[in-house]
């Protein structure tokens, strides 16, 4: 990454933690987190240094057993 000693600030969190910590989205981050939150993805951002590096994308499986809700 380059960095010449010191501490890397990582941070991982939802698109609202990103908006409050002045971390901006670039167009084709939004998009694929867009994609993912439409196909029922719980999206989690990966930033190092206020930059974002990394998308993760989560979804239960439904069991045959749980309850209609």
């Amino acid at each position: 990454m380059g960095r010449q000693g010191g501490a890397a600030e990582l941070l991982v969190g939802n698109r609202r933690l990103l908006i409050e910590r002045g971390i901006s989205i670039d167009a084709q981050t939004d998009a694929v987190l867009s994609e993912m939150e439409q196909s029922a993805q719980s999206t989690m951002l990966v930033c190092l240094d206020g930059q974002t590096v990394g998308v993760i994308g989560v979804r239960d499986t439904i069991r045959p057993e749980a309850a209609d809700t």
